[in-house]
C-alpha cells in the first residue's frame, strides 16, 4: 500500500516521512525536497519555481506532475511502496496522479492527514533553522542549538529559509486552506482517509501513523 501524508505546512509531514521511510521501508518522495534542490541548483524548472515559493504560492501542477512521474519511473514499481509528502494539493494533481498509478501499475494508496492548528503551524514554521553547510535542522522554540546560531553537528552558521517568516506562512496557510483542505472531503469519500492529530510528539504521531498501516 501506497502511502499519502496530507496537512498543512508545518504539520511534521517530513519528520514522519523520515520514519516511515527507515523504519518500514518507503520509497519517500517530497514535491518540496526536489523543487528546493531545483532553485539552490539553478535548474530551468527550479527558476520557474522560485518565484511561486518566495510568495508562498503554489508551483504550477504541470511542473509538479512531471517531476512525479520521473521519480516513479527511476524505481522499479513491482517491489517498491511510495511515500509521498507534499503531493497531490488539488484536485488536478488528484487526477494527476490517479493517471500516473494507472499507467505504471503502482496500486493504491491510503491518506493520513496530520492536523494541526494554525497557531501551532505559525510557531512551529516561524522558529526553524538549519544548518548551511550539513542540512541539521534546529527549532528555537523547542529544539535549540547548543550555542545560539551554530550547528551542534559540524559548527556551520544556522540559518531561516525565506518562506518561514510569519507573514509568507499565514499566505501559505491561506492556501492551503482555500485549495488543498478540501481534499480531504474527497478522500473520505473514497473510504481512504485517516485524521491523525499531530499536535504530540513525534514518536507518538508515528505509533498512530504505523498502527494505521499494519492495521
Amino acid at each position: 500500500m501506497n502511502l499519502i501524508l496530507f496537512g498543512p505546512p508545518g504539520s511534521g509531514k517530513g519528520t514522519q516521512a523520515k520514519y516511515l521511510e527507515k523504519r518500514m521501508n518507503f520509497r519517500h518522495l517530497s514535491t518540496g525536497d526536489a523543487l528546493r534542490e531545483a532553485i539552490v541548483n539553478e535548474t530551468s524548472l527550479g527558476r520557474k519555481a522560485k518565484e511561486y515559493v518566495e510568495k508562498g504560492q503554489l508551483v504550477p501542477d504541470s511542473l509538479i506532475g512531471s517531476i512525479v512521474r520521473a521519480k516513479l519511473e527511476e524505481v522499479d514499481s513491482g517491489s517498491a511502496h511510495f511515500l509521498f509528502d507534499g503531493y497531490p494539493r488539488n484536485m488536478e494533481q488528484v487526477k494527476q496522479l490517479g493517471g500516473i498509478f494507472s499507467d505504471l501499475s503502482l496500486g493504491d494508496y491510503r491518506v493520513i492527514s496530520l492536523e494541526v492548528s494554525d497557531e501551532e503551524v505559525i510557531r512551529r514554521l516561524s522558529g526553524r533553522v538549519s544548518c548551511s553547510q550539513c542540512g541539521n535542522g534546529y527549532n528555537l522554540n523547542y529544539k535549540q542549538p547548543k550555542r545560539p546560531g551554530l550547528c551542534d553537528k559540524c559548527g556551520g552558521a544556522l540559518s531561516r529559509r525565506s518562506d518561514d517568516n510569519p507573514e509568507t506562512i499565514r499566505e501559505r496557510l491561506k492556501v492551503y486552506h482555500l485549495e488543498t483542505k478540501p481534499l480531504l472531503d474527497y478522500f473520505a469519500k473514497n473510504g481512504n482517509l485517516t485524521r491523525i492529530q499531530g499536535e504530540s510528539d513525534e514518536e507518538s504521531v508515528y505509533q498512530a501513523i504505523q498502527k494505521v498501516m499494519k492495521g
